[in-house]
């Protein structure tokens, strides 16, 4: 039986954490060893509620993370894991019981070196909760990734979280980097392919993410999301595809277009050609969200449809000015140095 290191990054998470450490403590795999609470200098009850299930449960760990970044945290727990399998968990989430197990199956089966599941979103009680929450499960919204679909499996370029063979990490080495703001797993992912490993995701692994369920959180989370794959970009070229430039590209088409149809014929027709192609495509998914959500749901998705999509696309934006002409001379250089 495989030892199994838990690491969960942690910061105000108050909300969350108690049921997240009750799904992990339920878990049906004996070979849990340690659970690392790897704390960013909470400012709420979240380190005396650790420290509570510590004491109940002598295998929950307490670090600090003075850095406060969710990569230091992945860093911290990866250095302090002592076992030869390693799973990253969120405590914005909560996790089935046989999790754990899952990832052990998978992992022995596939002889990937990393193995993950699916993600299903928890609807909230407002109807702006559920709204947020249908835009994760949709296909025009958040759910572009495999590992948010159901019924998904198979090799593929990234998982969330994720089970590591600790052996694997240490090939490429035992981190991420913690220049990345978002991103890093995908960062990471991308050096194990590079260095032959397989990825898995198994459709029986399944757990439970709490969405923001703030305007300001989704949009705030959007936009960093968009900035983040641009400076993954720029460390690491294989660590991104092109889907996570959709947004950007939507962007740069309304801003295209609009400047075309600002002068004047024959190129009027630009901006509403390409806004109405846009917001028929959004009515058509927004459509099928008030179907099985109901129209009080159906009517708020179209606007956070579009919102998510500018945030995300400015933020790619952004980050193509702040990251890649850094990139660009650091590559010059270095080709210079050969």
């Amino acid at each position: 039986m495989h030892q199994v290191s838990i690491i969960l990054p942690a910061r105000n998470e108050e909300q969350h954490i108690q049921a997240c450490l009750r799904s992990i403590l339920a878990q049906d795999y004996p070979g849990i060893r340690e659970v690392l609470v790897i704390d960013g200098s909470s400012e709420d009850r979240t380190r005396e509620l650790v420290a509570a299930a510590a004491k109940i449960d002598s295998r929950i760990r307490l670090l600090d993370n003075p850095k406060r970044t969710v990569t230091a945290a992945v860093n911290a727990g990866f250095a302090a894991a002592r076992c030869p399998l390693i799973v990253r968990m969120d405590a914005h989430a909560d996790y089935a019981a046989d999790y754990i197990s899952q990832c052990v199956k998978a992992l022995n089966e596939t002889g990937a070196a990393v193995v993950g599941g699916r993600t299903t979103p928890v609807y909230g009680c407002t109807r702006l909760a559920q709204a947020i929450g249908a835009l994760h499960e949709s296909p025009f919204g958040i759910r572009a990734a495999r590992f948010r679909r159901a019924g998904q499996g198979g090799f593929v370029d990234t998982v969330w979280c994720g089970a590591y063979r600790a052996a694997a990490l240490d090939e490429v080495g035992r981190c991420v980097r913690e220049q990345l703001t978002r991103a890093e797993d995908i960062e990471l992912h991308a050096r194990l392919r590079a260095a032959g490993h397989r990825i898995y995701l198994s459709p029986d692994i399944q757990a439970r993410y709490c969405p923001r369920d703030s305007v300001p959180g989704l949009l705030g989370q959007s936009f960093a999301n968009g900035r983040g794959v641009v400076q993954a970009l720029a460390v690491n070229r294989r660590a991104v595809s092109l889907r996570h430039f959709v947004p950007a590209a939507f962007v740069c088409s309304l801003l295209a277009a609009g400047c075309l149809a600002a002068c004047g014929p024959p190129w009027a027709w630009a901006f509403p050609a390409v806004a109405g192609s846009y917001a028929l495509a959004n009515l058509c998914f927004s459509l099928r969200v008030g179907v099985r959500r109901g129209a009080g749901v159906g009517i708020l998705v179209p606007p956070l449809y579009l919102a998510v999509h500018l945030a995300y696309g400015l933020g790619s934006l952004l980050g193509m000015l702040l990251y890649l002409p850094r990139a660009a001379v650091l590559s010059v250089r270095q080709l210079l140095q050969r």
